[in-house]
């Protein structure tokens, strides 16, 4: 049941994420895709985290983690220019990813005296995108710009369907050598990321 109940909020997460960007911000459609997407990824990374303690399975573990703070962190971004307690939570999500980055160094290490140079590379490289994303986090809920919690939204939430998405392709085996189906899906979205907050953020006003 536990197993079932991770794969079908992984697929619903994939098409309510996918139907949130098409939908124009802040329409019906969008914010309700959106929470569609939020629950159904809050279940999937619970899951995922659950079975990977069951079965001692590192990697399970790293999407768990990360999915779950992306999915959080995207959330209560938009509640960070409204409430102090919502910035307070931010900045204890970031500390948690950070002891999440430390386990991330260490299985990494773990994967090289086991001889899997091609795991250890993949947990580096989460390790290196979820440090920036916590320097960002201390950054942006920092100041009192408008700007940056729009950012905080579209990257951490976007960011969240990609490491969906990453999980599908890991669990079919979709491309060859494996490797790609961990890393394609960030070195493709990362750009795209980019490319989304700049869209969105440049009408926006600017506080002084």
């Amino acid at each position: 049941m536990l197993l079932w109940a991770h794969i079908t909020s992984g697929a619903l997460a994939l098409l309510c994420g996918a139907l949130a960007l098409v939908f124009k911000k802040g329409s019906v459609a969008h914010r309700r895709s959106g929470q569609v997407f939020f629950v159904s990824m809050l279940l999937c990374g619970t899951s995922a985290l659950w079975m990977a303690i069951r079965t001692h399975h590192a990697f399970l573990l790293v999407i768990g983690v990360f999915s779950l703070y992306l999915t959080l962190a995207g959330f209560n971004a938009l509640r960070v220019l409204k409430s102090d307690s919502a910035r307070k939570f931010g900045h204890g999500l970031s500390a948690v990813m950070a002891l999440g980055i430390a386990a991330f160094l260490y299985i990494a290490v773990r994967s090289l005296q086991q001889g899997n140079p091609a795991g250890a590379t993949v947990l580096l490289v989460f390790a290196a995108v979820a440090g920036f994303l916590v320097w960002q986090d201390h950054t942006v809920l920092r100041s009192r710009t408008p700007q940056g919690p729009i950012t905080l939204h579209i990257g951490r939430m976007v960011g969240a369907w990609i490491s969906a998405f990453t999980a599908f392709l890991v669990v079919n085996g979709t491309m060859q050598p494996p490797i790609l189906n961990w890393l394609l899906p960030t070195v493709i979205g990362v750009p795209v990321i980019v490319f989304w907050i700049g869209k969105k953020t440049a009408g926006s006003p600017r506080r002084r």
